[in-house]
């Protein structure tokens, strides 16, 4: 643009035309009204309007692409302000960057502008270089880091090789102290004196990964203006290997050496031993043929043979032949050797192993023999040793096979397992094959009928392994099979008599339940009977008869249930039921119930505790009862002058436990030394006078004898005849103390007076005993003859106790309790249900407990039992736990 053209130039600008002209920057002046006053020509290039004659123009109508830009804010800024704004913009309608200046002037502003395209493009290149190097690094298989200043910057594979995230290694320090924690600061001189050096050689460094395991890391370190750029090569498994094949090669106990075109390089120890030299140092530069005699053991020469040797080797690479050589001594041994060649480093190598010939044939000479003692083995075992193929077809089988079952060996080989097999037993050898198959590490056998030669079938045992490969797929089977038929037979017969034995013994517990059942049932009318009679007015001539149907009754009770003990005994169901119990009164209450019998026959009968007041203990107080009861009741009987005394001691004490002595010493007749082993044997009496003259079962020591063991005491007796016995009993008893030592019902309190009962009854005579005793301890009682009719009346009144009989008809008193429980289930109630039955044993109390009945009476019973039963589970009674 010519200047002197334009009259509206300012002065001010005239006078530096020329100089504006000749600037590399473009320049234009704008008034206010946004008019051309002024433009030089590097502005007309830039903005690519060379010669147009822009002056008076308006600009943004000239350059619509710079209207509503940060061209236009900047100019009206900088025009309405007055102060300069210098920015840059990409202009996309002259697709460059343009660097702007914009000035305010006397009338207007003056705008510089400057085409930074080729900067912008310079950096953008350089950036996108950047992020490709930062891309490629980050995709780097082996572990990168960056440093700038302190800063260090971590790749992916960095990360995944220690364990540790950018975040947690962010800086020089942190990288010290998490990876060489033992001594952050002499590590970090190491590294700033490696780096002082310009990270020279390779530098392999142990480094603490997060897990806690140490990495042997070889660094590769660059330097530059920008920073640092380490590389980790991890060499931890290379280092390893190295290692374990420097172990392997020192210590081996074969002969290795390195060959190169000038000999031995190289030599493990076991090479210098096979030699007989003292030291490497001998054998490294020597020779192969240096080593070798004349000849050799096949009649070669040496050096004919090793050409021969080299030939081979040039066209296999690898070659194992014979070979004989001096030792240091003179002396000459055979090895095998195995040549592998190879290149390093463009050198020709070969490792030469040895390994001694004498060895060798001594290792297969045993072989041999062990191979022979195995065949001696399985041909003379009378086990079928056989291998089966994965499709279930004989490789293998045993002499013994013709032994057992007459076919051919050959015959045999080749032919399927099941060809041998009965048809029903064939899916079972199949099932069990598979399963090893699909699980070697099953452990079993199974039963099969084999095919004999004769057509017969004979039962025999097998179990079997799976042979697996070195990748742990099954090769085949191995079996051993053995003839189990006579063994089979034996059990059969075995498990028949042991099922007649047991339908033997249910047979007799069915006819001791029955017997039982029978006895008791008349004997409760008996006894119950006389308890009433005992009651009336009756002359002294009638007591003692009442007395003495008594004391039969109570005799044949006894033997009723010394039987029934002893059955229970042998059958190993009798049980120990330990309670929290009081010892001292135990004893005392049965010394009581024999003062009569003492007194009857002019007896004294003492009871001596030295001192023992209170014995609070854990044990079962009807099992000693029953024991000590035993011992009374003989040394009564068998005592016609003098008397019995009852001894009890505290033995000993253990911290758990009590040991209660119990004596009982007699007068009496005494026993012969013969016969002291066999009075605790069942049915045995001293002396078999003794059962005519006393009576008596002859079961109530061996009873004894049992419970005692049950409770894990000891019996025994010193004995002298003419002089009198001395019977003891040892019990251990547990300790408690006396805060939980069971309290007794205080029966004295409770009254039965109007009490309704119900009681369940089918023997008129058994209705009899129980009602009027009932009645007679002030209680209201009502009876149904049978359990369908107790169910009935319980429903339709308000009794507060049941008795009931277990055996009854139409219904029996076990479905009775179950319906009475079910209705009761609704309502809410319980109505205490007593079982009354004439059996006596513990499934029979058991069933009763099952069917939901409260307690157990067994009959014949006492009315003091009775008694106590009634209070005990009437609703005025206090609903303690009590025990029969």
């Amino acid at each position: 643009m010519d200047s002197s053209s334009d009259a509206r130039v300012p002065d001010t600008l005239r006078n530096i035309v020329d100089l504006l002209e000749n600037i590399s920057d473009g320049l234009f002046a704008l008034d206010p009204d946004w008019r051309f006053i002024y433009l030089n020509g590097p502005a007309e290039r830039i903005l690519g309007q060379l010669g147009t004659g822009l002056d008076g123009k308006v600009f943004w109508e000239e350059f619509p692409g710079f209207a509503d830009t940060v061209f236009q804010t900047e100019f009206e800024k900088v025009l309405s302000e007055g102060a300069a704004s210098h920015f840059e913009a990409f202009c996309p309608w002259l697709d460059a960057w343009l660097s702007a200046s914009v000035h305010p002037a006397d009338e207007g502003i003056a705008v510089y502008l400057r085409d930074v395209s080729q900067r912008h493009r310079l950096q953008d290149a350089l950036r996108a270089s950047e992020q490709r190097l930062r891309t490629m690094v980050s995709h780097l298989p082996i572990g990168a880091v960056f440093r700038d200043g302190e800063q260090l910057s971590l790749n992916p594979a960095a990360e995944r090789l220690l364990l540790y995230s950018q975040d947690q290694i962010q800086t020089v320090d942190d990288w010290f102290k998490v990876l060489h924690s033992d001594d952050p600061a002499a590590w970090r001189a190491r590294y700033e004196h490696f780096r002082a050096n310009g990270f020279g050689n390779l530098e392999t460094t142990s480094l603490q990964r997060a897990d806690g395991a140490f990495l042997q890391v070889q660094m590769l370190a660059y330097m530059d203006d920008q920073g640092e750029f380490w590389l980790l090569h991890d060499m931890t498994e290379r280092l390893l290997t190295e290692q374990k094949f420097s172990v392997l090669f020192e210590h081996s106990t074969t002969a290795y050496f390195l060959f190169s075109s000038a000999g031995i390089v190289d030599c493990n120890a076991a090479a210098v031993k096979q030699l007989g030299l003292s030291g490497k140092a001998k054998v490294v530069g020597r020779s192969f043929i240096s080593l070798a005699p004349e000849f050799q053991s096949d009649g070669q020469r040496s050096i004919d043979k090793l050409n021969w040797v080299n030939q081979e080797l040039a066209q296999q690479g690898q070659l194992s032949f014979e070979w004989t050589h001096f030792r240091a001594d003179g002396s000459v041994a055979p090895v095998l050797v195995s040549v592998s060649r190879f290149v390093v480093n463009h050198e020709s190598l070969e490792l030469v192993v040895w390994q001694d010939l004498s060895v060798i044939r001594a290792a297969e000479d045993r072989l041999r023999q062990s191979e022979d003692r195995y065949r001696t083995i399985i041909d003379n075992t009378n086990e079928i040793i056989y291998t089966l193929s994965l499709e279930g077809v004989f490789t293998f089988v045993s002499p013994s096979w013709t032994r057992h079952l007459g076919h051919p060996v050959d015959y045999v080989i080749g032919k399927a397992f099941t060809d041998f097999v009965h048809p029903e037993d064939a899916h079972k050898g199949k099932v069990y094959t598979y399963r090893l198959f699909k699980d070697p590490t099953h452990i079993g056998s199974i039963m099969y009928r084999a095919l004999h030669i004769d057509g017969s079938f004979r039962w025999h045992e097998t179990t079997g392994s799976v042979v697996l490969d070195a990748d742990g797929n099954p090769l085949h089977f191995v079996g051993l099979s053995h003839d189990v038929t006579e063994r089979r037979q034996a059990r059969v017969a075995l498990e028949e008599a042991r099922d007649a034995a047991l339908a033997s013994s249910r047979a007799k517990s069915q006819f001791l339940a029955t017997v039982s059942h029978e006895i008791r049932t008349p004997l409760n009318g008996v006894i119950g009977m006389t308890n009433l009679l005992e009651d009336t007015q009756l002359t002294r001539e009638q007591k003692g008869y009442v007395n003495t149907i008594q004391a039969s009754g109570e005799i044949l009770r006894r033997v009723i249930d010394d039987v029934l003990d002893f059955s229970r005994i042998e059958a190993g169901k009798l049980t120990i039921t330990p309670l929290a119990i009081e010892a001292v009164s135990t004893i005392q209450d049965v010394v009581s119930l024999f003062e009569g019998r003492a007194q009857e026959k002019g007896i004294s009968l003492g009871l001596d505790f030295g001192g023992l007041d209170v014995l609070h203990v854990y044990a079962d107080p009807a099992r000693i009862k029953q024991v000590v009861a035993n011992l009374i009741s003989n040394a009564v009987k068998f005592t016609e002058a003098g008397g019995v005394l009852v001894i009890a001691r505290l033995a000993r004490e253990t911290k758990t436990a009590m040991i209660l002595r119990i004596e009982v010493v007699d007068t009496g007749i005494g026993i012969l030394p013969e016969r002291v082993e066999a009075i605790f044997e069942g049915f045995t009496q001293a002396d078999n006078s003794m059962h005519r003259r006393y009576g008596g079962s002859g079961l109530g020591l061996t009873i004894s004898k049992r419970l005692t063991d049950l409770m894990g005491g000891s019996i025994g007796v010193h004995s002298e005849p003419g002089a009198g016995s001395r019977f003891w009993v040892e019990l251990p008893l547990s300790k408690i103390t006396a805060a939980t030592a069971k309290k007794a019902v205080v029966e004295d309190e409770v009254s039965l007076t109007g009490v309704r009962v119900l009681l369940a009854e089918d023997n008129d005579i058994n209705v009899a005993v129980a009602q009027r005793q009932i009645e007679l301890l002030g209680c209201i009682v009502e009876v149904a003859p049978n359990g369908l009719r107790a169910v009935e009346m319980s429903a339709e009144a308000d009794f507060d106790l049941i008795l009931m009989d277990v055996q009854m008809p139409e219904m029996d008193g076990l479905e009775a309790t179950r319906v009475i429980r079910t209705r009761e289930a609704d309502t809410g109630r319980r109505l205490p249900i007593i079982a009354l039955t004439a059996t006596a044993f513990a499934e029979d109390k058991k069933a009763c407990e099952e069917a939901g009945m409260d307690a157990f009476l067994s009959k014949p019973f006492k009315r003091e039992d009775l008694e106590r039963l009634l209070k005990l589970w009437a609703p005025s009674a206090d609903k303690k736990e009590s025990d029969l």
